[in-house]
């Protein structure tokens, strides 16, 4: 967690770079994981001054050669906002949210390894430091985005009502979150295949699925990572309707939705690790357990075309896996076992709500 303190200096320097000096008002980290505190006030507007002055602290390690020192300015980042998240009164702006969507997508996508020269040798920079690549990098803005779009959001604006801050709200999340997982599944080639500026759109390409092919390239554990920026949208999505969830939206944020159902239950299509699967059949059930009671009440139409859930899509994605064929291997640290897993299948592919 970090502490903002003002009128402190403070230089920040792992291994041995200069690249975190500080100024007169600057970033200190502290030991203790479980605080953050806002020296000058705990209102939301000093919230985003601060964090306003964290990422221009950040810029220069950011924009290094050396990877490390980008995956160390982005953990700082992450656990302002997790600070932030841990406190029950903060929220944070919209525009802030969306400023920091930009900041981070960029770190999300394929990077091209900088070439340092040392000795008089040229080396890359994923060749400098062994354990620390690009792939750090992108990992650690998606774990950045992951803290991001969990947050409480403020609406600034006095006189835009309620119900168009959230519509606002939850098109946001769903932007950011598939954006982000483009993005991390994309390759060098593909940014030069194809034209990347649409993921930086307010709502999702006609072509989303594209990049999702490369989803099946990453490892276990990152494509972890990207099922949990799901997770972390649709704790978001409940955040901005909160209990009520009789809520009309705008037709816009129907679709949204819909489309985001159907962006998650691509990300299920071959999947083979049964900690994945769990966690993603977990979240397609919650995905109707939020959803479906704000399907049910909307009446709108958008191009004259009502927007209904893609029951048939999740049934498609999911029904491949039915009968469940797994036997967990001996001592297993794990704890899936076939009766788990064919439990949260069946949840998940009959789930039914009986006040509609």
């Amino acid at each position: 967690r970090l502490y903002f303190q003002n009128d402190v200096s403070t230089s920040i320097s792992p291994a041995g770079d200069d690249l975190f000096q500080g100024g007169s008002s600057d970033v200190k980290i502290s030991s203790n994981k479980s605080d953050i505190n806002i020296s000058s006030s705990t209102s939301n507007k000093s919230i985003s001054n601060d964090l306003a002055l964290l990422i221009s602290k950040m810029e220069k390690p950011l924009s290094s050669k050396h990877h490390y020192c980008k995956v160390n300015a982005l953990n700082y980042l992450v656990g302002a906002t997790d600070g932030l998240k841990d406190k029950i009164d903060n929220r944070l702006p919209l525009k802030m949210m969306d400023l920091l969507r930009i900041f981070y997508l960029e770190h999300c996508s394929p990077i091209q390894s900088a070439e340092i020269e040392i000795g008089g040798a040229i080396i890359s920079g994923d060749e400098f430091i062994e354990d620390c690549t690009t792939e750090h990098v992108r990992d650690a803005a998606l774990t950045c985005i992951n803290s991001l779009i969990q947050m409480p959001m403020l609406n600034e604006d006095k006189e835009e009502s309620q119900s168009k801050f959230i519509d606002k709200s939850i098109q946001l999340r769903i932007t950011i979150a598939q954006n982000a997982i483009q993005r991390r599944c994309a390759s060098l080639e593909d940014e030069e295949d194809e034209d990347m500026t649409d993921y930086y759109a307010n709502t999702p390409s006609d072509d989303d699925f594209k990049t999702l092919s490369g989803l099946s390239l990453l490892s276990r554990s990152k494509r972890s990572l990207c099922f949990h920026v799901l997770e972390s949208a649709l704790k978001g999505i409940s955040l901005d309707i909160g209990t009520d969830q009789q809520s009309l939206l705008d037709s816009k944020s129907i679709e949204l939705l819909a489309h985001f159902s159907l962006f998650a239950s691509s990300c299920l299509h071959g999947e083979s690790d049964p900690r994945c699967l769990m966690q993603m059949l977990q979240l397609i059930k919650e995905i109707q357990v939020i959803e479906l009671p704000i399907f049910h009440n909307q009446n709108t139409l958008h191009n004259g075309i009502k927007t209904y859930f893609p029951f048939l899509a999740i049934f498609d994605a999911i029904a491949p896996y039915y009968p469940v064929r797994f036997t967990p291997p001996p001592n297993d640290p794990y704890g899936i076992t076939r009766e788990s897993l064919h439990l949260a299948l069946m949840e998940a592919m009959t789930y039914y709500n009986n006040n509609f």
